[in-house]
C-alpha cells in the first residue's frame, strides 16, 4: 500500500468526524436551548446562558495554556543554561 494514500485518507477521515462533530453539537445545543427554554423560562435562560458561555471560555483558556506550557517545557530543557537567562 502507499503510505501517503493512507496519509491522505486519514487526513479525509478526521476531517470528516471533526465537521460531524460540529454539527451533532450543533443540533444538540439546539434541542437543548429549547428543552431549556420550556423549562427555564427567558430570565433564568439568559443566566443558564452566561454561566455555559463562561465555562466554554474557560476551557479554551485551559486548552491554550496546556498548549503553552506543553511548548515551552518541550522547548527550555534542551537549551543551554546560559540562554535560559536571555529574554527570548
Amino acid at each position: 500500500m502507499d503510505s501517503g494514500n493512507i496519509g491522505e485518507r486519514r487526513i479525509f477521515i478526521n476531517a470528516a468526524s471533526t465537521m460531524l462533530q460540529v454539527v451533532l453539537n450543533a443540533v444538540i445545543l439546539f434541542l437543548l436551548y429549547r428543552f431549556l427554554f420550556r423549562i427555564l423560562g427567558v430570565a433564568q435562560i439568559g443566566i443558564w446562558s452566561v454561566v455555559f458561555a463562561s465555562t466554554a471560555l474557560a476551557g479554551v483558556a485551559r486548552e491554550g495554556f496546556a498548549a503553552a506550557v506543553i511548548k515551552y517545557t518541550a522547548r527550555f530543557p534542551a537549551c543551554a543554561p546560559h540562554t535560559l537567562l536571555k529574554a527570548p
